[in-house]
């Protein structure tokens, strides 16, 4: 891989290591799907809107999770260019806990809020 230099036109290698390349990947994996739901109207097919809407939140949300498994891992090991096949082992180990983590918070704040929203009145008088 190369990269130019705008100013002098200089053409150098570009040299990643597996670290930079990962992170890279990572932030890349999350597909911006703004510009299609911006083309469905979501008052004529509320469930096509829907999906892509969702499909949008879960690709964002495995971005997140991946780049801090990412990050986790480059803090634990020390040294950023050492990749072996246990590294695989420990990036899906620390993947899944934070998939896990993350999925345990939003089901005890959605809980929190459903019984705050049925039990205080006041928050459902006025929608």
């Amino acid at each position: 891989m190369t990269q130019t230099n705008g100013k002098t036109g200089v053409i150098t290698v570009l040299e990643l290591s597996t670290f930079e390349v990962l992170v890279m990947c990572s932030l890349l994996c999350s597909n911006d799907v703004f510009a299609a739901i911006s083309l469905i109207k979501p008052d004529k097919k509320p469930k096509l809107y829907s999906l892509i809407f969702g499909e949008g939140i879960t690709n964002d949300a495995v971005s997140i999770i991946l780049f801090n498994t990412i990050i986790n891992y480059s803090s634990k090991s020390g040294e950023k260019g050492a990749f072996s096949a246990v590294s695989i082992f420990e990036i899906t180990v620390d993947f899944v806990y934070l998939g896990i983590r993350s999925i345990l918070c939003g089901f005890v704040f959605a809980i929190l809020a459903s019984l705050l929203l049925k039990k205080v009145r006041m928050f459902t008088n006025k929608p």
